[in-house]
């Protein structure tokens, strides 16, 4: 039952530092703990939460909105001495869920500082204007989602004891499932940026205007210890990563998709990015291939340079369906790829269906004159770059 207060206008207040008796979670006496305003508040409501330090480790299962109203720098929930002293997650979202939206608090503390239950399904999840740093596992931590709509706005994911955020699913995949990742920062985590297992059955993952990794140097690095971006497979599926993200700094490859899995009949897009100072590739695929459809990929407008093993790799391509007469269809157009170690541009073997045009293509490999390394070269070709 909930308290009649709220019958009006289905908010609930709470301030860690009211210090009145019999508080009843109105907007003159609130309560203490956030706790108890989850708790309270009707389905559908929201839970208003002043400035301060709550130590606490919290449990969501019933629709409604979670507000820091001073914003995440001013308002902490501290899960190192809260009910489960560091070894639960900060802030559980459990599998009752289907429409929930959070915004305006630091979550730290925890083994995990946002974790989604394994089994929920068809829900909208709206995280904002959030900082999840300093958790001894991942920052967030989805391993259900399929059916659902992601969307994480301005999110700080920094300094977390695995990955910053990590997408899984049922089974280990999401289905379709449309993930959207804008703004924000994702840096100096002790694992990949953005980790995603498996997008499925048209599943959408577009990373928009983020910051993953940073640093301006050696001494100021403050990229992830893994890959920027790590997409393991996709079937059936779109990727889009795009519009002015900056993916540098990272241990390993500034984004690496289709990685140890294989992508089919899937579209993705990597454009207008900067792609910098990355320790593998700036950009790697493994495999990309096509089953019962297409696959395209898109790499445009990019600027991918001072990556350690070089600019843009594409290890492999394949048809897996003989009925199926087509190849991936992946253009590589008009990207500044420059002072890499390794080569601007590598093809492996067997690899086919690659354009590349218009791009400018200077000082890579180690005598910065290793442009583009083709080890298979039917069905792809090269024109109007500038390699110098």
């Amino acid at each position: 039952s909930h308290f009649t207060q709220f019958d009006a206008d289905d908010d609930v207040y709470v301030d860690v530092n009211n210090d009145n008796e019999g508080a009843d979670g109105t907007e003159e006496n609130p309560f203490n703990t956030i706790q108890e305003g989850i708790d309270a508040v009707p389905e559908g409501g929201t839970v208003n939460v002043a400035a301060g330090n709550y130590e606490e480790n919290l449990t969501v299962e019933e629709n409604l909105t979670l507000v820091g109203t001073d914003g995440a720098a001013l308002t902490t929930i501290d899960g190192i001495n809260g009910n489960n002293e560091g070894d639960e997650v900060v802030f559980m979202i459990e599998e009752e869920i289907t429409d929930i939206e959070v915004s305006g608090f630091t979550f730290t503390g925890g083994e995990t500082g946002i974790y989604a239950s394994d089994s929920f399904t068809d829900a909208t999840i709206n995280i904002h204007d959030v900082i999840v740093t300093g958790n001894d596992n991942y920052g967030i931590y989805f391993s259900g989602a399929s059916g659902s709509t992601l969307t994480f706005t301005n999110v700080t994911v920094t300094n977390n004891g695995n990955d910053g955020i990590y997408l899984s699913g049922d089974s280990g995949s999401l289905s379709n499932t449309t993930v959207t990742i804008t703004g924000g920062e994702i840096a100096g985590n002790d694992g990949n940026g953005i980790y995603v297992n498996s997008l499925l059955n048209g599943s959408t993952f577009t990373v928009e205007g983020t910051t993953i990794g940073g640093g301006s140097s050696d001494d100021d690095n403050e990229g992830n210890s893994g890959n920027g971006i790590y997409v393991n497979d996709a079937e059936d599926s779109a990727i889009n990563i795009r519009d002015n993200n900056v993916i540098s700094w990272n241990d390993e490859s500034g984004v690496y998709l289709c990685a140890e899995g294989e992508c089919y009949d899937t579209d993705i897009t990597i454009t207008d990015n900067e792609i910098t100072n990355n320790e593998g590739w700036g950009v790697n695929f493994y495999y990309i291939g096509v089953d019962d459809d297409s696959s395209t990929v898109e790499i445009s407008g990019n600027t991918i340079d001072n990556n350690n093993n070089g600019g843009i790799v594409i290890e492999q391509t394949g048809n897996e369906n003989e009925e199926n007469e087509d190849a991936p269809e992946i253009t590589i157009d008009n990207n500044e790829i420059k002072d890499n170690d390794g080569p601007g541009i590598s093809l492996g073997s067997p690899v086919t269906g690659v354009a590349i045009t218009n791009n400018t293509i200077t000082g890579n490999g180690s005598d910065g004159t290793t442009g583009i390394v083709v080890n298979s070269t039917a069905g792809n070709y090269a024109h109007n770059n500038k390699i110098f």
